[in-house]
């Protein structure tokens, strides 16, 4: 009878232990949906390195990068944009964002493309990091380097902290602009 007692004793701190401990690695353990932003994130900037030159130095030369590897567009007169995104800073995945935009004007149709903000200076890299809500072209100067006006990224050495690329259209939306663009911080938690 002890010996029966002890066993269940132990037998009950062991499985405590266990839903401790695995309690503990999922609250460590980011959503799936984020490995697969990774992967998208790490594609798209490979095909901006080969669809565009220079754009690999500029890159390596940040401070941090944004890369949101799709970004939906659809309006007519009315219009919107969402995408999320990864920001790496040396390398590594520092945080996740969403970019969302709405806008008004002489617009229609739906594309998507991708979208990567360099930060090409320390300064503009925390600004947007300490920001709540940062909005692309109220509080900071940048230039948009689009890949179909085909000029090279030495010309945007110096001249702005934050360069913003987009590349990889698919679809047609007359009017657009990433002026206005707000991007958050995403919750990891979420799945």
């Amino acid at each position: 009878m002890f010996v029966q007692a002890r066993l269940q004793k132990c037998l009950a701190v062991a499985v405590l232990l266990a839903l401790v401990v695995s309690t503990s690695t999922n609250a460590q353990t980011k959503p799936k949906y984020l490995d697969e932003l990774e992967r998208q994130a790490n594609s798209s900037l490979l095909f901006l390195f080969d669809s565009v030159p220079g754009t690999r130095q500029l890159v390596e030369d940040a401070a941090g990068v944004l890369v949101i590897p799709v970004v939906t567009k659809a309006a007519f007169v009315f219009g919107g944009a969402y995408g999320e995104g990864v920001l790496l800073i040396d390398n590594q995945v520092a945080d996740y964002y969403a970019s969302v935009q709405g806008n008004f004007g002489l617009q229609a149709g739906a594309h998507q493309t991708s979208q990567v903000l360099v930060f090409t200076t320390d300064a503009a890299l925390d600004e947007f990091r300490k920001a709540q809500n940062f909005v692309l072209g109220a509080r900071s100067d940048f230039v948009l380097f689009d890949e179909s006006r085909q000029h090279g990224t030495d010309t945007m050495k110096g001249r702005t902290e934050i360069v913003a690329i987009t590349f990889g259209k698919s679809g047609l939306l007359f009017g657009s602009s990433i002026s206005g663009t707000k991007y958050s911080r995403l919750d990891k938690s979420q799945s």
